[in-house]
């Protein structure tokens, strides 16, 4: 498909885009009239505004800063009737990361998001449940619709429960990448198309539990347009859990998640490649339990979280975009590994306080985060033919102690239910790798007058709900 549209051919995609939406809306309709005299006549109406915001890590040393923040707003309305729900939705999200080598004069940087309007309809018929949604970004450079699928059987009350799920969604995704003395922009518009099976069963009232399998796709659509990183990126998630409540005030639980990222991308200019990812491979575990129950007359949960991403990177550049044809030829090659591991340890305290129509959660966490991170490059020698300048980069922060102050409040003000929840991470102790010294390796060395800092972030949310 391609993405680049004329002037003649976006108002029918968008004419197209409509007609769905609005066919959608006429389905809804004949449905509440097709079942009129079996649901109940009451129609009910409901707004929920949420926003958040979640500066993650902010870090700065003498020869390297890291930064990673996400925020996002979602402002929905709901109308029901019997089993049919009609939801009405805007949505935008952005995700921003950075990282800076002074030393290897490299900077990364990457920053999705998406901004869209969403039409989900929600219905159920004897012991099946199912969904349809219509998503349309607002962005002229992707076709305008996009929509999910859900289904959910439950035709033995509970006791065996499988769910279908696929969705046909945007890749919005735009990269900086700084070299040395040159930087540019790389940007992709893509299409992911993501299936789950997952199967919930609560064969007796004190035992839940539930598996899961998801796969998605993402592609790179259209022609490449100056800069850009075109990629094929597969994606695999597994997760599984259980839950048991041997009291009717205490549950214990477990939980299980784990993906797996993989595929590979090309760096090109006008749809000639400079470099590559050759191969990289992402993964992610998470394991949790807790417990939850009464002390001292008190509600409180303690959990237990333990995550673990492991990464792999392989590929070089090139420097034929930035220089003559004769530098090029002449010129050496830049190859690069980045792999390591990053591994972090949780537990976390929460208790309640309920008065009148206020409620107060505070919690208290102790995090331990121990990184293991290494990039490694080398060039090669004339015409390509041996190895030099092999160089190492391990990330200069061992080990880090955080404490994770949190608080929920949810009050009710006037006709309006709101829910406020802000979390602050502060770096206890942070203990830096020793530096090794020795032949052809660089300093790495803060610089005079470029003191360290770590700020551990910070975690906004606000929903507000008007019945």
């Amino acid at each position: 498909m391609n993405l680049q549209f004329t002037n003649q051919r976006r108002p029918i995609l968008y004419k197209f885009g409509l007609r769905i939406f609005l066919c959608l809306l006429s389905v809804f309709c004949f449905s509440l009239q097709a079942r009129s005299e079996l649901i109940d006549s009451l129609t009910n109406i409901s707004t929920k505004i949420s926003g958040g915001y979640s500066d993650i890590i902010r870090q700065k040393t003498g020869h390297s800063s890291a930064m990673v923040f996400a925020r996002s707003f979602d402002a929905a309305v709901s109308i029901s009737r019997g089993k049919d729900s009609l939801v009405l939705a805007y949505s935008g999200w952005n995700q921003y990361a950075s990282y800076n080598n002074y030393s290897t004069e490299v900077a990364l940087s990457t920053n999705n998001g998406l901004r869209s309007f969403s039409l989900e309809w929600i219905s159920s018929f004897r012991w099946i449940n199912y969904s349809a949604q219509l998503l349309l970004p607002l962005s002229k450079k992707i076709f305008p619709a996009y929509y999910s699928a859900k289904i959910q059987l439950d035709p033995f009350d509970n006791i065996f429960m499988p769910e279908f799920y696929y969705e046909r969604v945007p890749v919005t995704s735009g990269s900086g990448l700084g070299l040395k003395d040159f930087s540019f922009p790389l940007n992709n518009n893509c299409i992911s198309n993501a299936w789950n099976i997952a199967l919930n069963s609560s064969p007796a009232e004190i035992i839940e539990a539930s598996a899961s399998w998801g796969k998605r796709i993402s592609v790179m659509q259209g022609l490449p347009v100056w800069y850009s990183s075109p990629f094929d990126w597969k994606n695999q998630v597994l997760s599984a859990g259980l839950k048991i409540r041997p009291e009717e005030k205490l549950s214990i639980w477990a939980e299980w998640n784990r993906s797996e990222e993989k595929g590979e991308m090309s760096f090109a200019k006008e749809g000639l490649e400079f470099g590559d990812l050759a191969y990289g491979q992402y993964t992610y575990y998470h394991w949790q339990a807790g417990v939850e129950g009464i002390l001292f007359s008190l509600p409180f949960s303690v959990e237990y979280d333990f995550y673990k991403w492991n990464f792999y990177g392989v590929g070089h550049f090139e420097p034929w975009p930035f220089t003559t044809l004769a530098s090029t030829v002449f010129g050496n090659r830049l190859y690069y590994k980045i792999f390591g591991d990053i591994r972090v340890q949780k537990i976390e305290a929460v208790t309640l306080f309920a008065k009148a129509k206020w409620i107060i959660k505070p919690s208290l966490g102790i995090l331990y985060i121990r990184p293991n991170f290494l990039w490694r490059q080398w060039e090669t020698d004339f015409l390509v033919f041996g190895i030099k300048n092999i160089k190492e980069y391990p990330l200069s922060t061992q080990q880090s102690w955080m404490l994770k102050l949190g608080c929920g409040v949810s009050f009710s003000l006037l006709d309006l239910n709101v829910r406020l929840k802000a979390e602050q991470y502060i770096s206890v102790h942070t203990k830096d790798r020793e530096k090794k010294s020795g032949a052809g390796e660089p300093d790495n060395t803060a610089a005079p007058g470029a003191p360290s800092s770590t700020d551990g972030g910070r975690w906004i949310y606000l929903e507000v709900i008007i019945p």
